[in-house]
């Protein structure tokens, strides 16, 4: 929702790049980070206890998260 307010040029905010770069690049956003608005980078963790097995669902959601960050950390 929040993309979408900003791309109506209602609004202005931090949005994840990995969300935005279509825009960024087709120049239907632009990006004002600057020395006084720098951006910032946030690092996501995911663990889970490897002494004990887990059932279907966490495995499941375990491969979901993986698929996911090789997707996130494109280039």
């Amino acid at each position: 929702m929040k993309k979408d307010v900003i791309l109506q040029g209602m609004g202005w905010g931090h949005l994840p790049r990995f969300l935005i770069e279509d825009e960024l690049r087709d120049g239907r956003l632009v990006s004002i980070a600057s020395r006084h608005l720098p951006g910032s980078i946030e690092e996501l963790v995911a663990a889970r206890r490897s002494d004990r097995p887990q059932g279907p669902v966490a495995n499941r959601l375990w491969l979901a998260l993986q698929a996911a960050s090789a997707e996130i950390r494109k280039p």
